[in-house]
């Protein structure tokens, strides 16, 4: 992918850019969306409400799914089991993940994926590493960009 004729971009969700500023909103896709335009705009990126030449798009749990029960194969968002002394141990398996994807919007192919996963204590911990993450997960984008 030729990634210099990128030169704009907006969210794929087409959701108004003003909403992210907005009180009452969830406070972690609030942030998410700030920093991503954020690191978009550091890379010369401008946001375009109608033409934009990328769509983003973003993904996000603030749980891991772990098994439920040793063996078993449903999913709990809270629990690990790890053996231990020839028993088994629950231990809470709390994480962070998040999948940005930027997608070409004249083709609606996916031009770029990035995920990261963060393991967290809970909502709070996950605000406060989110710069972080998201930094990292756009440090590598358009591939071949000199930092």
């Amino acid at each position: 992918t030729d990634f210099s004729r990128y030169q704009s971009w907006k969210w794929a969700d087409d959701r108004p850019v003003v909403a992210d500023s907005l009180v009452g909103e969830d406070p972690l896709q609030r942030q998410v969306r700030q920093l991503v335009t954020a690191e978009l705009e550091a890379r010369g990126l401008d946001m375009k409400p109608q033409g934009a030449d990328l769509l983003v798009s973003y993904r996000g749990n603030l749980f891991r799914p772990v098994a439920e029960y040793p063996g078993a194969t449903g999913y709990s968002s809270q629990v690990a089991w790890e053996k231990r002394d020839g028993g088994w141990l629950r231990r809470s398996s709390r994480a962070a993940s998040l999948t940005l994807m930027l997608i070409d919007a004249k083709t609606g192919q996916a031009v770029w994926t990035a995920t990261g996963r963060e393991p967290i204590e809970d909502e709070r911990d996950a605000m406060r590493r989110l710069p972080g993450m998201i930094r990292t997960l756009l440090a590598n984008f358009p591939p071949g960009r000199q930092p």
